[in-house]
């Protein structure tokens, strides 16, 4: 049997496992919700039977287990006994409790897990038992005691729903109806939208008409796969203007491969952990929020712009173009103090915001010239002209207070990456635009000095978009370099 047969029997089996494993976790959070804790003991036991399937499935059908002869398929078969009796009695005791209590909502699930089951024995019987080994008909032994397989355990605490502010739109593509109805559930209960695919071809158009946040993308599927669906998608979306998150099972690490290098944006495994896809759907939607904000920004930055240019107000500089706000890439802050000191010498009122003490500055740098004004950003804020840099609106007031009062100033700013360690990216970001937006309505000029191997290559290209670099050609032309 080559590795490809047994790849395709793990995947074959654990379907029906995933199906298990998703159903019973559902009933579990519904059995808590509706007060039916007589319920939970039986389906902690499912799960666990489950679990225990899982870990069997992808032990003994470990390639190196079978190439050393530690067992043949007929020991692998016998092995499922125990958690699949386990499994027929205590769904056979919850349907009966269901309708002896009147609980009809629990009857679909119920069934689901039961057909589940049923459909893993037939896989199992076909797959892995001999031609010459007698069928054991389980669903009608239901007389012995079941084994419990393993401890049963409750399930990680549900998730808190959606707050409002973050409801989003997605798309489940699965060509397993089981497999899109556990997730889609799912990630409604915990309030977001979401529709499901069948097919490659069915998400491709739906993607077309429907505005989606993320979509979730099973990896193996007829027709057109995933792989096939993420290449034709990335032709006409961006990684931030479609998020995709693959769905995969844990032994097609050669298909996560190809999808990571194609552009998807993160993966998850199956069976679904959904604490940790949920985790990762937040964080591929803060992502495409915060480029979303960027992209507003700079339309808006565009606009105020040009109204500024039909104005006719003039620029005080030569490498004024069309926007207020500059970056210059540097480990230390020569080229900035330069443009700085420079600009403040001939009356432009300026104010130089920094992680560096004041008179470290002056006595490092040469700054006789400089008739700017120096904002500390110290933790210990309390000497003189000082500010916490977690105060950011602190760093706002002190900047408004100038150029509110010096048409045509300059800020000048280090410590970028410090607001960033101390108050998160996105809430630096926030900050970042609303700084700028007071620096052109009253038209002046920001300048920020930072260190790019400070910050991540996706941070550091997000800052930028709203800025124009600075170069060394720039400081020649200016006779600053």
């Amino acid at each position: 049997m080559t590795d490809k047969d047994l790849s395709n029997i793990r995947h074959d089996l654990r379907t029906p496992i995933n199906h298990i494993l998703g159903y019973s976790e559902m009933l579990q959070e519904d059995a808590e919700d509706m007060g039916q804790a007589d319920f939970i003991p039986d389906l902690q036991n499912i799960h666990s039977s489950g679990k225990h399937l899982l870990l069997l499935i992808n032990d003994m059908l470990d390639t190196s287990n079978i190439d050393a002869g530690k067992m043949n398929m007929e020991q692998v078969r016998h092995g499922l006994d125990a958690p699949l009796n386990q499994l027929i009695g205590c769904i056979e005791i919850l349907l009966k409790k269901a309708k002896d209590k009147g609980q009809a909502d629990f009857i679909p699930d119920l069934e689901k897990i039961q057909a589940a089951t049923n459909h893993f024995i037939t896989l199992a019987d076909s797959y892995l038992l001999k031609a010459e080994t007698d069928k054991i008909d389980r669903a009608a032994d239901t007389s012995r005691t079941p084994v419990q397989s393993t401890v049963p355990t409750a399930l990680p605490s549900v998730e808190e729903k959606v707050p409002s502010s973050q409801h989003a739109s997605l798309l489940v593509v699965d060509d397993n109806e089981a497999n899109r109805d556990m997730l889609s559930r799912r990630l409604v209960k915990v309030g977001y939208a979401a529709m499901v695919a069948d097919d490659g071809k069915q998400a491709i158009e739906l993607i077309k008409k429907n505005a989606f946040d993320v979509v979730l993308l099973d990896i193996m599927m007829p027709g057109i796969d995933g792989i096939q669906v993420l290449k034709i998608l990335r032709e006409t979306y961006s990684m931030t203007e479609l998020p995709i998150i693959m769905v995969t099972a844990k032994d097609q690490s050669e298909g996560i491969v190809d999808a990571l290098n194609l552009g998807a944006n993160d993966y998850v495994t199956k069976p679904i952990d959904l604490p940790v896809t949920l985790a990762r759907i937040r964080t591929q939607l803060s992502l495409k929020r915060a480029e979303e904000k960027i992209k507003k920004y700079a339309k808006e930055l565009e606009e105020k712009l040009k109204l500024l240019e039909d104005k006719g107000i003039s620029r005080y500089d030569s490498l004024i173009k069309r926007k207020n706000s500059y970056i210059i890439k540097e480990k230390r802050y020569e080229k900035s103090l330069a443009i700085y000191s420079n600009l403040t010498k001939f009356g432009i009122a300026g104010l130089c915001i920094t992680i560096s003490h004041p008179d470290v500055l002056r006595a490092t740098y040469d700054l006789s010239e400089c008739k700017g004004r120096f904002l500390w950003l110290s933790t210990s804020a309390g000497e003189g002209d000082a500010v916490s840099p977690t105060n950011l609106v602190g760093i706002h007031g002190k900047v408004i207070e100038l150029i509110k009062n010096n048409k045509n100033s300059v800020v000048l700013f280090f410590g970028l990456e410090n607001i960033i360690t101390l108050n998160g990216f996105e809430r630096s970001l926030g900050f970042l635009s609303s700084f700028i937006d007071s620096i052109i309505i009253n038209d002046s000029r920001l300048i920020i000095s930072i260190d790019p191997a400070a910050l991540n290559p996706r941070e550091l290209s997000l800052i930028e978009k709203s800025m124009i670099e600075i170069k060394d050609d720039d400081l020649i032309r200016l006779g600053l370099n």
